[in-house]
Protein backbone atom coordinates (compact mmCIF):
# COMPACT_ATOMS: atom_id res chain seq x y z
CA UNK A 1 0.00 0.00 0.00
CA UNK A 2 1.49 3.29 -0.94
CA UNK A 3 2.42 5.20 1.90
CA UNK A 4 1.91 2.51 4.67
CA UNK A 5 6.09 2.62 5.25
CA UNK A 6 7.10 -0.81 3.12
CA UNK A 7 10.44 1.01 1.88
CA UNK A 8 11.36 2.34 5.93
CA UNK A 9 10.72 -1.20 7.09
CA UNK A 10 13.05 -2.87 4.68
CA UNK A 11 15.74 0.08 5.46
CA UNK A 12 14.94 -1.12 9.64
CA UNK A 13 15.15 -4.82 8.69
CA UNK A 14 18.30 -4.37 6.57
CA UNK A 15 20.01 -2.08 8.79
CA UNK A 16 20.95 0.51 6.40
CA UNK A 17 19.15 3.24 3.81
CA UNK A 18 18.97 0.52 1.05
CA UNK A 19 15.75 1.69 -0.43
CA UNK A 20 14.99 5.61 -1.21
CA UNK A 21 12.33 6.50 1.62
CA UNK A 22 9.94 10.14 1.19
CA UNK A 23 7.16 10.97 3.52
CA UNK A 24 5.03 11.93 0.49
CA UNK A 25 1.47 10.33 -0.36
CA UNK A 26 2.66 9.99 -3.76
CA UNK A 27 4.75 6.68 -3.99
CA UNK A 28 8.32 6.71 -4.42
CA UNK A 29 8.61 2.71 -5.13
CA UNK A 30 7.71 2.60 -8.75
CA UNK A 31 9.88 -0.38 -9.62
CA UNK A 32 10.39 -3.88 -7.51
CA UNK A 33 13.62 -3.55 -6.17
CA UNK A 34 16.21 -6.24 -4.09
CA UNK A 35 18.55 -5.37 -1.50
CA UNK A 36 20.15 -8.49 0.97
CA UNK A 37 22.29 -8.49 4.13
CA UNK A 38 23.55 -11.41 6.51
CA UNK A 39 22.12 -11.75 9.91
CA UNK A 40 22.96 -14.02 12.79
CA UNK A 41 24.47 -16.30 10.07
CA UNK A 42 21.35 -16.21 7.60
CA UNK A 43 20.76 -14.40 4.29
CA UNK A 44 18.31 -12.26 4.46
CA UNK A 45 16.65 -10.84 0.95
CA UNK A 46 14.43 -7.85 1.08
CA UNK A 47 12.36 -7.11 -1.86
CA UNK A 48 10.81 -3.24 -1.87
CA UNK A 49 7.68 -3.33 -4.26
CA UNK A 50 5.21 -0.81 -5.14
CA UNK A 51 1.69 -0.43 -3.21
CA UNK A 52 -1.14 -2.62 -4.86
CA UNK A 53 -3.11 0.76 -5.10
CA UNK A 54 0.00 2.61 -6.07
CA UNK A 55 -0.90 6.17 -6.31
CA UNK A 56 1.56 6.73 -9.77
CA UNK A 57 0.59 3.77 -11.74
CA UNK A 58 -1.93 1.81 -13.10
CA UNK A 59 -3.06 -1.12 -11.07
CA UNK A 60 -2.49 -3.43 -13.59
CA UNK A 61 1.14 -2.54 -14.10
CA UNK A 62 1.58 -2.33 -10.60
CA UNK A 63 0.09 -6.02 -10.09
CA UNK A 64 2.69 -7.47 -13.31
CA UNK A 65 5.38 -5.02 -11.34
CA UNK A 66 4.83 -7.43 -8.10
CA UNK A 67 4.77 -10.55 -9.90
CA UNK A 68 8.34 -9.96 -11.14
CA UNK A 69 8.91 -9.80 -7.81
CA UNK A 70 8.80 -13.58 -7.67
CA UNK A 71 11.30 -14.21 -9.72
CA UNK A 72 13.48 -12.15 -8.02
CA UNK A 73 12.76 -14.05 -4.45
CA UNK A 74 13.44 -17.70 -6.23
CA UNK A 75 12.55 -20.25 -5.03
CA UNK A 76 10.42 -18.59 -3.85
CA UNK A 77 9.85 -16.08 -1.16
CA UNK A 78 9.40 -17.66 2.72
CA UNK A 79 7.47 -14.45 4.36
CA UNK A 80 4.85 -11.75 3.00
CA UNK A 81 5.14 -8.90 5.05
CA UNK A 82 1.54 -6.76 4.50
CA UNK A 83 2.23 -3.22 5.60
CA UNK A 84 -0.97 -1.41 6.85
CA UNK A 85 -0.89 2.28 8.27
CA UNK A 86 -2.87 2.53 11.04
CA UNK A 87 -3.99 6.12 11.20
CA UNK A 88 -5.33 5.55 7.94
CA UNK A 89 -8.78 4.16 7.23
CA UNK A 90 -9.01 0.83 6.64
CA UNK A 91 -10.57 0.52 3.04
CA UNK A 92 -12.05 -1.44 0.80
CA UNK A 93 -9.20 -1.02 -1.41
CA UNK A 94 -6.68 -2.68 1.42
CA UNK A 95 -9.17 -5.20 1.81
CA UNK A 96 -8.69 -5.89 -1.77
CA UNK A 97 -4.66 -6.30 -1.05
CA UNK A 98 -5.32 -8.79 0.89
CA UNK A 99 -8.12 -10.83 -2.01
CA UNK A 100 -5.26 -10.10 -4.30
CA UNK A 101 -2.45 -11.66 -2.31
CA UNK A 102 -4.97 -15.03 -2.18
CA UNK A 103 -5.79 -15.01 -6.03
CA UNK A 104 -2.49 -14.73 -7.45
CA UNK A 105 0.20 -16.24 -4.57
CA UNK A 106 -2.88 -18.77 -3.66
CA UNK A 107 -4.96 -19.52 -0.66
CA UNK A 108 -1.41 -20.98 1.53
CA UNK A 109 0.44 -17.21 1.05
CA UNK A 110 -1.89 -16.37 3.97
CA UNK A 111 0.12 -18.28 6.15
CA UNK A 112 3.25 -16.82 5.29
CA UNK A 113 2.01 -13.28 5.82
CA UNK A 114 2.71 -11.14 8.39
CA UNK A 115 0.66 -7.96 9.27
CA UNK A 116 3.16 -5.01 9.98
CA UNK A 117 0.69 -1.90 11.65
CA UNK A 118 2.70 1.34 11.13
CA UNK A 119 2.30 4.81 11.97
CA UNK A 120 0.86 3.65 15.87
CA UNK A 121 2.41 6.28 17.74
CA UNK A 122 -0.53 8.36 15.50
CA UNK A 123 -2.92 6.63 18.21
CA UNK A 124 -1.91 9.32 20.99
CA UNK A 125 -3.01 7.55 24.44
CA UNK A 126 -5.43 5.14 22.51
CA UNK A 127 -4.34 1.61 23.42
CA UNK A 128 -3.08 -0.36 19.84
CA UNK A 129 -4.99 -3.45 21.37
CA UNK A 130 -8.54 -0.65 21.92
CA UNK A 131 -7.80 0.72 18.23
CA UNK A 132 -7.41 -2.89 16.60
CA UNK A 133 -10.90 -3.83 18.53
CA UNK A 134 -12.92 -0.67 17.26
CA UNK A 135 -11.47 -1.36 13.91
CA UNK A 136 -13.28 -4.60 12.67
CA UNK A 137 -12.22 -4.96 9.75
CA UNK A 138 -8.48 -4.41 10.00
Amino acid sequence: MTGAGKSATGNTILGRDAFEVDFNPVSVTLKSEKKETKQGGRHISIIDTPGLQDSKGKENEVQAEIKKCMDMSSPGPNVFLLVIRLDEKYTEEKMNTVKWIRENFGGEAARFTIVLLTHADSLKNKPLKDHIEDSPDL
